[in-house]
């Protein structure tokens, strides 16, 4: 490919990133191998998922930030995105990927659960949070989807091909040049390119569905746990999250659709803070 996309996980975070894992659930009669990667150092765990056409590498920043140090930490490659499985007879819905995600936290001791989802992450932290109100204590939802009320960013037309989808983004990469969201679009680009094709239609199908449906932002209100918003200087507070006392919102400046890549130094001691109280 003539467009040219270099930005290392070294370059970026200044650190040595996680050891590697993987883990092997069973879901539905089928055998799924997450990739992942966990570090134990606290009672309470906290589970990061990505957005679509992205992976684990998403929240590397979470493992370089002091104030995260008291938790233990995972972050997990949705089936077919970045290096776990890409099941023929898997669904891809939101409902199985938050379905898979359950089975495999079943696999770690943590009584308590913190989500964090990026995203269409955030979509299915949603849903994974309904599972099991005991264990999953808080949700954070970071620009997650919610549906048509996120606005033109997050809620397209139609679901384009995974090259369309490319092609795309690499315009957007061109036109954001020396702007604070060029970074996460650029690691977006980088992690895309371990996204199956498939996946990533039937994913996109999925979250276009619950979007359109105006599900999302129904489930997300009216789970019982504490909920906290994170949202993007560039794009501004979702208008029906205006006036809401019962989701925290917190804006990242200098950021874009990737706030904890944009502006990592403000996204994790603002996430701690959140799950600390």
């Amino acid at each position: 490919m003539a467009f040219l996309l270099v930005l290392s996980a070294a370059s970026t975070l200044a650190s040595a990133p996680p050891e590697a894992a993987s883990k092997t659930v069973k879901y539905r009669g089928q055998q799924i191998t997450l990739h992942h990667k966990y570090r134990r150092s606290g009672k309470e765990l906290v589970l990061f998922i990505h957005g679509l056409a992205c992976s684990k590498e998403s929240f590397y920043g979470a493992w370089i930030e002091p104030k995260l140090k008291k938790y233990s930490l995972l972050a997990v490659d949705l089936p077919g995105f970045g290096e776990s499985s890409r099941p023929d007879e898997f669904s891809y819905t939101l409902e199985d990927h938050a379905g898979v995600c359950y089975e495999f936290v079943k696999k770690f001791p943590h009584r308590k659960v913190h989500l964090v989802g990026h995203s269409m992450g955030g979509a299915v932290a949603a849903i994974l949070a309904k599972k099991n109100p005991r264990r999953f204590v808080t949700l954070s939802s970071v620009d997650g989807c919610l549906g048509a009320i996120n606005g033109t960013t997050q809620v397209q037309p139609a679901v384009p091909t995974f090259d369309e989808f490319t092609k795309k983004l690499e315009q957007r990469i061109i036109r954001s040049q020396g702007k604070p969201d060029e970074k996460g679009l650029r690691l977006w680009h980088e992690w895309s390119q371990a996204t199956d094709p498939e996946g990533f239609r039937k994913s996109d199908e999925s979250l276009l569905q619950w979007s359109r449906s105006g599900k999302l932002f129904d489930l997300f209100m009216n789970l019982s746990l504490k909920k906290t918003y994170f949202y993007p200087e560039r794009d501004g507070l979702p208008r029906p999250l205006r006036n809401i006392r019962k989701v925290r919102t917190i804006e990242i400046s200098n950021s874009g659709h990737f706030i904890m890549n944009d502006n990592p130094k403000e996204f994790y001691p603002r996430l701690a803070r959140e799950l600390a109280h």
